[in-house]
């Protein structure tokens, strides 16, 4: 297989999680109180702006891939997300909305090329406040939720044309950062046009007060290296306002 379907191969597994991936990102909590001069608005955008992933806090060569930047953008992500959305409105009494968010920034950097690739990709969301976020992160060891995510990535990935072999969903969090925490990784084997592939996610999700930390690790034929989700979403944390 050439570099070029390699990688034509890659972006087609990336766009497939991160179709899933996005709406789960939307869970957490805040930093200190704005400045009088600032609109709250607009101070919680700076917050997210400000403490989204950087090419520092990541080590080797990796390439920004993606950024954005905006306040109370919209919720739809696709019909993955509405999946994965739909898993946790069945396990919590409440719903995070795009009305409830005042400031959301994201960012994405790639390492190699084709089946080398490592993508790391993160999302900073401000809310009004807390309410429903300690649901949201309470979710995430329920059995329920763990298989409604995993018929999510089946479902995603098939839509694709792809094949999903048997997915193992195990629970996964960096540990000792801000107020709650909670993740997991996936993996299993995928074949895309023709393509048999060796897949591996890890998704980490830290709340500090009213502001949700995303952080997700993407690799083919390798598991992505933990240690890098710990030191990438600790200098996310420390960019927070106090």
């Amino acid at each position: 297989m050439g570099k070029a379907a390699g990688a034509r191969r890659w972006v087609i597994v990336i766009s497939a999680v991160a179709s899933v991936v996005a709406l789960v990102a939307c869970g957490g909590g805040g930093g200190g109180a704005p400045p009088d001069t600032i609109a709250p608005a607009v101070a919680d955008q700076l917050t997210a702006d400000a403490s989204v992933l950087q090419a520092g806090d990541l080590p080797g060569s990796f390439q920004s891939s993606s950024s954005s930047s905006a306040s109370s953008s919209s919720d739809d992500h696709g019909e993955g997300s509405v999946a994965v959305d739909q898993c946790f409105a069945s396990a919590t009494d409440q719903k995070l909305t795009s009305a409830s968010r005042t400031g959301r920034a994201s960012r994405t950097f790639v390492r190699g090329a084709g089946l080398d690739a490592f993508a790391v990709a993160a999302e900073v969301d401000v809310f009004h406040d807390d309410a429903g976020l300690r649901e949201f992160i309470a979710a995430f060891g329920q059995p329920s939720v763990t298989n409604c995510l995993r018929r999510a990535f089946v479902d995603s990935f098939s839509a694709l044309g792809g094949t999903v072999g048997e997915l193992t969903v195990v629970p996964s969090k960096v540990e000792g950062v801000g107020d709650d925490q909670a993740g997991f990784v996936v993996s299993g084997g995928l074949s895309v046009n023709g393509a048999v592939i060796a897949f591996s996610g890890e998704f980490d999700f830290t709340r500090v007060g009213r502001v949700a930390l995303t952080l997700s690790l993407l690799s083919l034929n390798s598991a992505p290296d933990h240690n890098i989700a710990v030191s990438a979403m600790k200098a996310m944390v420390r960019r927070l306002p106090t």
